[in-house]
């Protein structure tokens, strides 16, 4: 038996015992696919290198970079990825408030109508003016008497109210309590000035201050002479029409003389009466 023979034998035995080369153990905690040595997030596996940026705020991807738009500068708790359209203004956010600025404030791509149109050129925008089709109406207007709210402050002067529903309100009705009574009216046998210009017609004047008026009186210009007075103090009926204008015509046109005329010369109202 030769002496290599003998030395495997008595070797053997130990040949098994020999260290052997181990493979190398690979640690995925989060089982992304990435080693926990290149994952800058080894316990998430929605971050890794090569997954695509999502709009959640953070490094996805691995590249130490939060992109833009998906930061939030203006502290508003959205961000440019969340429709956020302008992210340096914290007024501006998408379920913000439309304000009347001619600015897109609820980020819809949307400016409203009325912020930026000024149908009546009054310098005031829809949303800001009260009335944008009447120029005389806008904020700062002098209140007129026109039954509006001139101004747009939202309130109406108490005397530009109509309480009586006539049409008028009280700035320019005599009387707004009274219906029957505004400019315009018909002017009615009562005394009273219907149609509000201020001084009364002629008819409704008592000329000869008998107690009736002359629009009801059959001689205006005769005291003695009116609805129930007793003709026989004159001998005869009271005449009544246009033969008694015509009568008291000529009796007040001889009351007067060359230098100093009549009252019917001298008054053309009341040569109106007389003549009807």
């Amino acid at each position: 038996m030769s002496r290599f023979f003998v030395l495997l034998l008595l070797l053997g035995p130990t040949l098994g015992c020999l260290p052997q080369e181990r493979e190398a153990v690979v640690v995925d905690g989060d089982g992304d696919g990435v080693p926990d040595g290149e994952d800058c997030a080894p316990n998430d596996a929605d971050r890794a290198p090569g997954l695509a940026e999502e709009c959640d705020g953070e490094d996805t991807d691995c590249d130490s970079e939060v992109p833009t738009s998906e930061q939030d500068r203006d502290d508003d708790w959205l961000a440019p990825c969340e429709g956020d359209c302008d992210d340096d203004d914290p007024t501006r956010r998408p379920g913000r408030t439309e304000l009347c600025n001619g600015v897109d404030d609820d980020c819809d791509d949307v400016t409203p109508v009325d912020e930026f149109t000024d149908q009546d050129r009054d310098d005031f925008v829809a949303c800001e003016d009260c009335d944008d089709e009447d120029w005389r109406v806008r904020p700062g207007a002098p209140e007129i008497c026109d039954g509006k709210d001139s101004d747009c402050d939202g309130d109406l002067p108490p005397d530009e109210v109509d309480e009586d529903g006539d049409g008028h309100p009280a700035c320019e009705d005599c009387d707004d309590e009274d219906a029957s009574r505004h400019p315009g009216a018909v002017e009615l046998c009562d005394g009273v000035d219907s149609d509000c210009r201020v001084t009364w017609d002629v008819p409704e004047a008592d000329s000869d201050e008998d107690g009736w008026f002359n629009c009801e009186d059959c001689a205006p210009l005769d005291a003695a002479i009116h609805p129930g007075a007793d003709p026989a103090g004159h001998g005869r009926a009271a005449p009544s029409g246009r033969a008694a204008a015509l009568r008291y015509l000529f009796r007040f046109w001889g009351g007067g003389s060359r230098d100093a005329p009549g009252p019917l010369l001298a008054s053309p109202g009341l040569l109106w009466v007389a003549f009807g």
